[in-house]
C-alpha cells in the first residue's frame, strides 16, 4: 500500500492501516497460537508511512516498536530499514535528501571530507550513526526538516525550522563523540580537540579558536551573541574557502561546529544572518553534515 501510494504523497490511509485493521488481527492471531509474530515489517511500514506525512514523532516511535520487535525475534538490533538499505526506505528516507541536498553540498563536502555525496554515502554515514539509533534518527529528523524548509513559503517558520534543523545535527555531532570517548564530561570544543590530537587538522583548528576567543573573549556576555555566531560563520567560510589543504578545511569546519553549537543552544535568534540568508543556511548545513562525516573519520582512523 506504501508503495502504490507513496507518488501521490497521501499516506494517511497507510498511516491508520496498522492501528485500524492489521494489529487487532495480529493480537487475536498471537492469542490463538499462545505465542508472539513477528511484527517489525508491518511496524517499519507504518513508520515509513508517517515520515513521509511529515509526522516524525510517530514515525520515530514505530520504528524502535519495530526494532524492539527486532530485537526479540532476531537478537540485535537490525536498523537497516532506518539507514535507507532497503528499496523502499531508500526511496522515502535517502532519495529526497539526495536530489535536493547533495546538488547544494556536493562540491564543499567532497573539498572538506573527501569523500564523495551519494546516496549510498549518505547511508553509509546513517549506519554508523545507527549504532546509537537515537544519533541517527535525530539526524534523519533535522535533515527531512530542512529539506522541507525549502518547499513552500519561506517565511520566519522556515527559517527557524532551517535553524533548528543545524543546532540538531551539531547536537547529534557532540553525542557521538561523547559515546565514542566515553566516559566524559567533556564539551564538544574539548571532544574535537581530542578528535583531530596530533593530526594536521588540529593546526587550522586551533588558530580560528584563537582568533574567536581574540574577537569574542572567553566569559563575557558578547561571546555567545548573534554578531559572535555570525563572526564565526563568515569568518570560517572564508578561510574554508581559501584552504588548499583538505585537513585545513576539516579543522576549521570543526571550529565552526564548535562555535555554531554553542552559539545556538544559547539563543533563538532571528538576527543570525543563517536566518534570514536562505543560501547562507543552506551552505551552514551543509558544513554541520560534513562535520559528521569527519568524526567518522576519526573513528575510522582516516582523519
Amino acid at each position: 500500500m506504501i508503495k502504490a501510494r507513496l507518488p501521490a504523497g497521501d499516506l494517511r490511509e497507510a498511516c491508520n492501516l496498522w492501528t485500524s485493521k492489521i494489529e487487532p488481527l495480529v493480537r487475536t492471531r498471537e492469542l490463538t497460537l499462545r505465542k508472539t509474530i513477528h511484527k517489525g515489517a508491518p511496524l517499519y511500514n507504518t513508520g515509513l508511512a508517517f515520515f513521509v506525512a511529515g509526522d516524525f514523532d510517530s514515525a520515530l516511535s514505530y520504528f524502535i516498536a519495530a526494532d524492539k520487535e527486532d530485537v526479540a525475534n532476531k537478537g540485535n538490533h537490525s536498523f537497516m530499514v532506518v539507514t535507507g538499505h532497503h528499496p523502499l526506505s531508500a526511496e522515502v528516507l535517502v532519495d529526497p535528501l539526495a536530489n535536493t541536498l547533495v546538488p547544494h553540498w556536493t562540491t564543499t563536502y567532497t573539498n572538506v571530507t573527501g569523500s564523495t555525496l551519494t546516496p549510498n554515502e549518505i547511508k553509509t554515514l546513517l549506519q554508523w550513526l545507527a549504532s546509537e539509533p537515537m544519533d541517527c534518527v535525530q539526524v534523519l529528523i533535522a535533515l527531512h526538516r530542512f529539506k522541507r524548509s525549502l518547499d513552500g513559503l519561506d517565511n520566519q517558520a522556515a527559517q527557524h525550522i532551517r535553524v533548528r534543523a543545524i543546532a540538531d545535527i551539531l547536537t547529534v555531532l557532540e553525542s557521538s563523540l561523547k559515546k565514542r570517548f566515553s566516559p566524559t564530561i567533556k564539551l564538544l570544543g574539548a571532544l574535537l580537540t581530542e578528535l583531530q590530537q596530533g593530526k594536521q587538522t588540529l593546526t587550522s583548528f586551533n588558530q580560528l579558536n584563537s582568533d574567536f576567543n581574540v574577537a569574542h573573549p572567553q566569559r563575557t556576555p558578547a561571546r555567545h551573541s548573534a554578531a559572535a555566531t555570525n563572526w564565526i560563520i563568515t569568518t570560517a567560510i572564508a578561510r574554508i574557502k581559501l584552504a588548499t589543504a583538505r585537513a585545513d578545511k576539516m579543522g576549521l569546519v570543526c571550529s565552526l561546529a564548535q562555535h555554531l553549537r554553542n552559539g545556538l543552544a544559547h539563543s533563538v535568534d532571528p538576527a543570525l544572518n543563517i536566518y534570514n540568508t536562505r543560501p547562507l543556511a543552506i551552505e551552514v548545513a551543509g558544513l554541520a553534515f560534513s562535520a559528521l562525516r569527519i568524526a567518522k573519520h576519526g573513528a575510522d582512523n582516516t582523519l
